[in-house]
């Protein structure tokens, strides 16, 4: 089983770097199991925080592919913050890798990084500033370093997914966060659209399924009520039943 060297995950935070000792979890927050994981994975970023396994891994050039991936794949579009946001800490990052950042970068990141944590509309750009604001705290020399001489060539290879509890947990894994945003946006038939990527029969699905994402929901596991997930399912299938009625 993989070594964290350090970690934050949720609220817990651990560090063993330098033969520092282990800071007990927070409020019951768990890591998650490194059972399994190859030999050759460094590190691992997510919306729930980032694991360290590599001492030696410089953060700087993994947390601007992170920031791209962003961008260029999973940004929802919905709001000039995540947009915007996440362009400026990826072009920052960009100039201090190069070797043509200035001090006041770091700040700059950081300033960023608060609006996207408080503003940004959807999770997974809010993970960008939250992820920016932990690498400075807890690794601001390697960003200084980057500011003063650069980074040189990254041989590292990056795989990127996106997921969540109830995805995984979903036997079609369809895109639940995404469908429930559109719903939230009144947005019927592009909801729908993405339900059937993945299954053909939303409306039956939304009335006599056991509904597995329910028990993996993230808010089901912090205490709260789960997001009504079957049932938005069939509120987008019964929407377009009536409106199939009212046309004819």
């Amino acid at each position: 089983m993989k070594k964290i060297v350090f970690g934050r995950w949720g609220n817990a935070l651990k560090d063993q770097r330098h033969g520092t000792g282990e800071a007990p979890d927070e409020i019951g927050v768990q890591f998650p199991s490194t059972e399994g994981f190859p030999e050759n994975v460094a590190a691992l970023m997510s919306g729930k925080g980032f694991l360290l396994f590599d001492e030696g891994l410089n953060l700087v050039p993994m947390m601007r592919e992170y920031v791209r991936q962003i961008q260029a794949k999973y940004c929802c579009g919905r709001c000039l913050t995540g947009i915007k946001g996440t362009k400026m800490l990826l072009l920052t990052l960009d100039r201090i890798i190069s070797g043509e950042g200035k001090e006041e970068d770091l700040a700059l990141l950081e300033r960023v990084a608060n609006v996207l944590d408080d503003a940004a509309r959807c999770s997974v750009c809010q993970s960008a500033g939250e992820l920016i604001t932990d690498s400075l705290a807890h690794f601001r020399d390697q960003f200084v370093r980057a500011v003063e001489s650069g980074c040189g060539p990254d041989t590292t290879t990056y795989l990127s997914k996106i997921s969540a509890p109830c995805m995984t947990t979903c036997p079609c894994h369809i895109n639940i966060p995404l469908y429930v945003e559109k719903l939230q946006d009144v947005r019927y038939e592009e909801s729908l659209e993405i339900i059937r990527g993945e299954m053909p029969l939303p409306g039956i699905t939304g009335r006599v399924c056991p509904a597995p994402c329910e028990k993996a929901c993230t808010l089901a596991n912090m205490g709260k009520a789960p997001v009504p997930i079957k049932v938005l399912k069939r509120v987008a299938a019964d929407y377009e039943m009536t409106q199939d009625s009212a046309a004819a």
